[in-house]
This record gives C-alpha cells, structure tokens and sequence, in this order.
C-alpha cells in the first residue's frame, strides 16, 4: 500500500530540522548518529560493528536513509527513499516501528509513486559503478541491500523491492549495458528465494549477452549476515568478488 499524501521531500526537510535543533540543544547524537544507532538495535547488526561502522555514513548520506523518531509522525519509522528517472525523491520505502501509525506492516509506501520500475540503491555513483563494471547483484529487501551497502559501499548491489522484477526493470538493466546479473535473494529452507532466483534467470534468458547467477548468501539472507561476525565477514568477501 502507499500512502500518497505524505510529501516525501518536506517529510526529509521536517527531520533534518528536528536533528539540527536537537544538536543546538546540546543532545549527544546527530541524524547520522541516530539512524545508525537505531538500525543497528533494531537489526542486531552489532556483531558486525567493525566491518560496518566506518561506511554508516557515507551510505546513509548517499542514499539519504533516515531514522524518523515517534515524535515526528509518522515516525517511529526508517525512511528509504526512492529516485525517480529524474534522481528526485518523491516517493519512499518505509520501515514502521511500534507506535507509528503503520506500525503492524512490515514495510509501507509513502509519497507519489514513480512511473516506471522502482530500485533502491540508484544513486547516481552506485549506478556510475554498475556502468563501469556491467556487473550488478539484486536483494529482495532494503535492508538485505543496507547491509550489503555497510559491507562493501561500492558494491553492485540494487534492490527492486520486489521478488518478482517485471519488463520495466528489465529493460532498466538492459539499458546499463549489465552483462552479469547476480541474484542473491532469501536463502530459505523453503527454497522459495531459490526458486525465485530461479525463475528470474529463466526470464532474462531471452536478453543477448546477460548471464544470470544464482549467488547464495552464507546466511538466510544479507541482513541476517550481519547477526554473526563470521557469516558478514563471508558477505563481505562475497561482495568484493562481484565481478
């Protein structure tokens, strides 16, 4: 579902003011701070805290990911937001904690959706990269791509928020000139991210010169990596071999 009256850009503006006052208060924490410390709480991200720390916010920052805290409604709540063909960020994927008003949604929409296929992660330097290399990967969620983010900020890594990625999408990557497409979706005992995977390869077969792997994650997913010292450090090695 998506909310469409909530105004994404002012939404960002009202944060930024709330943090900005909240320093000049003299409070121990900035919106960096806040979000990382928030995130890694949240996710259980702790164990992973040496692979991850010093890239928190050169990726928030990119990407403009933001903890909205409950006194700022409709906080509590992490915003992702989304660029558009014309790099404006109108529209976001949200994560509500308790006590925002989507709180029981495992993710929510807000703003005005975009025409055309939605990413994550398409910041102009990510796609830059992705250009360069014509190597990407794809995650189901945002905060398998987070995570994939905090361990190695200049993989190729996006994620189209969702399993199955229709023929929007992939012209999108057609037109990035991508010849290696890595799926690195939900690695569960169901098999259904497998299967996923699976079927997402079959569809692109009929694209000359794009080849499509399966890229099993060491965890059930990448955000579940970063619970355990070993299985982030794996990722992370896993990542920088995206080639």
């Amino acid at each position: 579902m998506t909310h469409p009256t909530e105004n994404i850009p002012l939404l960002m503006e009202k944060v930024d003011a709330l943090y900005e006052d909240a320093v000049k208060r003299g409070k121990p924490f900035t919106k960096l701070s806040a979000t990382r410390d928030k995130i890694i709480a949240e996710r259980g991200w702790k164990p992973a805290a040496s692979y991850i720390d010093a890239n928190f916010d050169r990726v928030l920052t990119e990407f403009k990911i933001v903890y909205v805290p409950k006194v700022l409604s409709p906080g509590p709540m992490f915003v992702f937001p989304i660029a558009d063909t014309e790099g404006e960020y109108n529209y976001a994927q949200t994560k509500p904690l308790l006590g925002s008003p989507y709180y029981g949604k495992k993710y929510y929409r807000l703003g005005i959706e975009p025409t055309g296929p939605q990413w994550l992660g398409n910041s102009m330097r990510a796609i830059r990269t992705i250009v360069e290399t014509g190597v990407a990967g794809l995650v189901e969620g945002p905060f398998d791509w987070l995570a994939c983010k905090l361990l190695f900020p200049d993989s190729p890594v996006l994620c189209p928020l969702t399993k199955r990625i229709g023929k929007d999408h992939q012209a999108y990557l057609r037109l990035l000139g991508i010849h290696t497409l890595y799926f690195m979706y939900d690695n569960e005992a169901d098999l259904k991210g497998y299967d996923a995977a699976r079927y997402q390869s079959r569809d692109f077969q009929s694209i000359p010169m794009m080849k499509c792997h399966n890229l099993p994650c060491p965890a059930p997913d990448p955000s579940e990596a970063l619970k355990n010292y070993d299985t982030a450090q794996q990722l992370k090695t896993l990542l920088k071999g995206l080639r």
